[in-house]
């Protein structure tokens, strides 16, 4: 019973210290008007924004304030080059096993969930706009895009996605299974059978 005596160092609520040269910003007007702000100070006649999220991230949410902010811009989203679901899902297969609470880790990378094709599809529309504001949004938009005027990266803690997962309110990356058993739902990306 050594463990009991012992005091847990699980911090619920972490924190990241954000350095001068990086910043952090909350609230959608304050992102809102970083980014106009920046926008506006570049010279060239495109722009081209990504923003990364993290999977558990409301997209919908992300998505709407986004086209509230660059209501002109051409919106690509990152699921439209990524893998469909079934193959997804075989993809992981082999990462499953019978015990819900301790499966495999994937080795996969960003790029084994999209179809390459797709993907140069959607990176060709994107070179293919000469000026304006193209956004890419989603997780893996930096992957679909890595050159860019703007890059933003939408996070949260673990422990709200969880809470999302428990809530049935978000899925895996790539697959609409938000409905599955919670267990089978977590951050290291789990997929169902």
């Amino acid at each position: 019973m050594k463990y009991l005596s012992r005091t847990s160092n699980y911090d619920k609520y972490p924190s990241i210290k954000i350095s001068s040269e990086h910043r952090c910003w909350q609230g959608w007007d304050e992102i809102s008007k970083q980014l106009t702000d920046r926008i506006a100070n570049m010279p060239s006649s495109k722009k081209t924004v990504v923003v990364e999220c993290y999977q558990g991230i409301y997209e919908e949410e992300v998505e709407a304030n986004i086209r509230k902010i660059f209501g002109n811009a051409v919106f690509i989203k990152s699921t439209e080059a990524m893998l469909p679901q079934s193959v997804l899902n075989g993809k992981m297969k082999e990462y499953l096993t019978d015990d819900e609470l301790f499966g495999y880790l994937t080795r996969y990378t960003m790029e084994d969930y999209f179809d390459l094709s797709k993907a140069e599809t959607v990176r060709k529309r994107i070179s293919g706009v000469k000026e304006g504001i193209v956004v890419v949004y989603g997780v893996g938009a930096a992957y679909i895009q890595s050159q860019f005027d703007v890059l933003v990266y939408a996070d949260m803690a673990r422990w709200e996605i969880q809470m999302r997962h428990r809530r049935n309110q978000v899925g895996n990356i790539g697959v609409d299974n938000k409905e599955e058993r919670t267990s089978l739902l977590c951050t290291a990306k789990r997929y169902v059978k």
